[in-house]
Parts: C-alpha cells; sequence; structure tokens
C-alpha cells in the first residue's frame, strides 16, 4: 500500500490501499480471542488480561478438562478467515469432517423415499416409516468447479476500487475530492513537503496491525517502524467467592466452579468483532472500534459478496461465552443435498450416490444431480440423544473449585496454594480477610 507522508512533521497522513489490504484489516474483526493472544504472547503490554487466560489454559493439566477436544478448541479456536491466516502466518484450520448422511433402504417407495435424507442415522424414514441407517456417497465436484465458486466472491470488498485506510484504521473508497478534503483536514498548505511512500505488508506488519489496533488510536507509526526494521438484561447468573483485604479494600483472589472458569475461557473462543460489538467500538482503547464503523459504514456497493458485511459485523458467537452474554447464536449451515433424476427401476445403484454441489455428475448414470432433497436434521422427539453432548459439556470439570487471579490467571485451587497466595500478598493478619460471595450476569460479564 501506499502511504502519504509528511515529510517535515514525520507524520503518515493516510495511506492509499487495495482489496488485498483493506480485506486483511477486516478480517482482523473475525480472529477469535484465542488467536490474538497466542499472536501478541510475547508483548505483555497488549491484550491485558486476554494473554493470562490464555496461559491458564495451556497450563492446565488434562485431568481439569472436560473432552478430548477441549484445549484445542480453546487455544486454537476455529474462526477467522483465510485473508488474516496468509498474513499473520496461522495455522490452516483443521478440515471439518464432512456430516454423514443417511437414506432409508425401503423399496417399497423408491422414488418418494429418494426425497428424504438425514444425518441423525436410524431416524424414520417419514415415507415408509423405515429406519433411515444406509450411508450415501457424496459426490465431490470437480477440482476446476471449486476452484472458480471460491475466486468468486473471496473476501469481503471490491477488487476494482482503491481505499483510503486512516491512521486510526478508518477504510473508505478513496477519490481525488475526498484526498483534497483530508489534506485540509491536515492543515497542510505545502505540499511540496508530502512525500509518497509504498510499504509491504508482511507478517510483522499484520502483527503490528492487530497490536497497534487493540491498544492505540494510531496505527501507522507502528506500521512504519515495522516497515523500517524490517444495562442488565439477564436473569442468569454465576457465582463466585471473592477473599478481600478489608484493610486495603483489595480483591486478592476468586474461588469459582466449573460455570465461571467455562464462561472465561470461553471469551477466548469469542471473535474480536463481536467483542467490539458486545462492548460497543466508542468503548475500545484502540483502534479496532473505526475498523468495525468501517465496515459498517461502507456502501453495499464496494461489497463482493452478499453475505460479508454479516460475516465481519456479526461474526459466529464464541461457543458458551455467546450464550452467556446473550449474543445471537449463528444460525445453522443451510445444507442443500441433490441427486440425479434417473428413475430407481432404470438405475438403483444411483440411490448411493448424493452430492451438495448442484450439478454435479452423478458416478452411476452420468447424469446432472439437480433434484433437491428433503434434509432432515433430528429425530422424532424422543428418539436418542447424543450423551456426549451433556457428558462434555463446556471445557472444564465440575467436581473441582478454581482459584482466579485478578489478572484472570486460572488454576485448580488447594489450601496449600491459597497459604501460598497469601504470603505473595504480603498478609499477616489473616483477621482482616473477608468473605464475599458476588453473581456474575450479563453486565458483569460484559467488563470481564
Amino acid at each position: 500500500m501506499k502511504l502519504l507522508v509528511n515529510s517535515k512533521s514525520h507524520r503518515v497522513l493516510y495511506a492509499e490501499a487495495g482489496k488485498d489490504v483493506v480485506d486483511f484489516l477486516f478480517s482482523l474483526l473475525t480472529l477469535p480471542l484465542g488467536t490474538v493472544a497466542k499472536l501478541v504472547a510475547d508483548d505483555s503490554t497488549t491484550a491485558g488480561s486476554v494473554v493470562s487466560l490464555y496461559s491458564s489454559v495451556d497450563e492446565l493439566d488434562d485431568t481439569y478438562i472436560c473432552r478430548d477436544n477441549a484445549k484445542d478448541a480453546l487455544l486454537t479456536p476455529a474462526g477467522g478467515c483465510s485473508e488474516s491466516d496468509k498474513l499473520l502466518q496461522l495455522p490452516a484450520a483443521k478440515a471439518q469432517q464432512t456430516a454423514q448422511i443417511f437414506r432409508c433402504n425401503g423399496t417399497s417407495y423408491p422414488n418418494n423415499c429418494r426425497s428424504y435424507v438425514t444425518i441423525v442415522d436410524g431416524t424414520l424414514c417419514p415415507n415408509c416409516g423405515a429406519k433411515m441407517s444406509t450411508r450415501a456417497q457424496l459426490v465431490q465436484p470437480s477440482a476446476s468447479a471449486a476452484v472458480s465458486s471460491r475466486a468468486a466472491g473471496a473476501g469481503f470488498v471490491q477488487r476494482v476500487v482503491t481505499y483510503t485506510v486512516m491512521d486510526d484504521l478508518k477504510v473508505a473508497p478513496m477519490s481525488t475530492i475526498s484526498g483534497i478534503t483530508l489534506l485540509n483536514t491536515f492543515g497542510i498548505t505545502d505540499i511540496g513537503s508530502l512525500q509518497e511512500k509504498t510499504v509491504q505488508l508482511g507478517y510483522p506488519e499484520g502483527l503490528e496491525i492487530l497490536k497497534a489496533s487493540l491498544q492505540s488510536k494510531t496505527v501507522a507509526p507502528r506500521l512504519l517502524r515495522s516497515t523500517m526494521a524490517s444495562k442488565e438484561r439477564s436473569r442468569t447468573k454465576l457465582t463466585m467467592k471473592l477473599l478481600v483485604d478489608s484493610k486495603s479494600h483489595r480483591v486478592l483472589y476468586a474461588e469459582a466452579g466449573k460455570d465461571v472458569v467455562d464462561f472465561l475461557f470461553s471469551l477466548l473462543t469469542m471473535p474480536v468483532g463481536t467483542v467490539v460489538k458486545l462492548l460497543t467500538a466508542e468503548t475500545m482503547v484502540g483502534s479496532v472500534g473505526n475498523l468495525y464503523h468501517s465496515v459498517d459504514n461502507l456502501d453495499d456497493t464496494y461489497i463482493c459478496r452478499d453475505d460479508a458485511k454479516n460475516d465481519l459485523l456479526t461474526p459466529a458467537a464464541g461457543c458458551l461465552g455467546g450464550k452467556l452474554l446473550q449474543l445471537e447464536a449463528a444460525p445453522p449451515e443451510s445444507v442443500d443435498i441433490y441427486r440425479c433424476d434417473s428413475t430407481i427401476y432404470n438405475y438403483p445403484d444411483c440411490r448411493k450416490y448424493m452430492t451438495k454441489v448442484y450439478g454435479a455428475t452423478c458416478q452411476n448414470c452420468r447424469s446432472k444431480m439437480t433434484t433437491q432433497l428433503v434434509e432432515i436434521v433430528e429425530p422424532a422427539a424422543g428418539g436418542a440423544v447424543s450423551s456426549s453432548a451433556a457428558a462434555g459439556a463446556g471445557f472444564v470439570q465440575g467436581i473441582v473449585t478454581y482459584t482466579i487471579m485478578d489478572d484472570l490467571k486460572v488454576a485448580p485451587m488447594s489450601s496449600i496454594s491459597g497459604i501460598t497466595l497469601l504470603n505473595t500478598f504480603g498478609v499477616t493478619n489473616i483477621s482482616s480477610l473477608n468473605e464475599r460471595t458476588v453473581q456474575l450476569g450479563y453486565v458483569e460479564k460484559r467488563k470481564a
């Protein structure tokens, strides 16, 4: 991108950037806090207590974790998009396992039965009443078709426009008139002092932008240095106990159960855009609030696909934390499933093949698969419910009490560690210590 620099004041006035840079900046709103914490862990001044929270998860013994993939869900949460992944060198997200699709094996009503599929093994076919337990084979599109569909609406903004990026990360489509207006805003009278500098964004610069967006109202100085160097709404309450030193009026630490710890840990899965929406852009310390407003104010003309704005302004809420903070849950992914239109009598083996891609070729009769099926997402009421959903809910074990420090360090509690903490705080007279029970509701959770 190009920077307009006042050589007299050594000040970056604004930048000109294309789609690739703007897509990267906007994609920062989709990054989960856990990913941010991992990226900025070496800079203790960057993201406040979220780094301590991240470290607590990393250091927590697996004994206290309630399910096998809980740590991975917190330390490497799903989220973000390819625009940020590439520049910040994030590992590729683990490919989600394709949900298995089942059909019935009845032949009495062949054509009607072919219209129904399910993702729950054993669901009753609404046509013949038989159990849908026969696994269908999903046909994948050709590689060229997959590439072309991805390229059509990649990123967030249109490619044929140049954008103005301000020092506080306000982004808008650029025009000559707006450029002149900006110069007047900056009080520039001598345009001879202005210089154009072209900078390239790599991993160090991307990381500096991310840090500055959370820390500072100005981004360009850090970017330039890097380049040169290389109201109560919920009745739901969570309860925890505070140990308070009544003499110094200081909270030493808190004791909490699984519900509180699960909530705190779930914050790591919450995207930055959700945090900005929840706390409001005006209260954010860094420039990320301006980035959020830029997306909100950008005319739809400049958006390259219908759902791009929603992906940025209302990214999928973090697990559990979204529920406690009364965030709207992400709508379930719509799955359209297609089959070919060959009759069962001519091509019985066609029943085996289905696809999620309209127009894919049937592996049996070679015709196009364009007939949409009716997907049955859930079995009838009273059907089997996965026990793992209840057994492994949240992240940590429920039979343990946890210590929560003021900087959000979390660890399993013990009487010995409690005494050690008192020594750390320099407490000699325990009669000055009081126990208080507090409840966490919507307001308190927002401030966490």
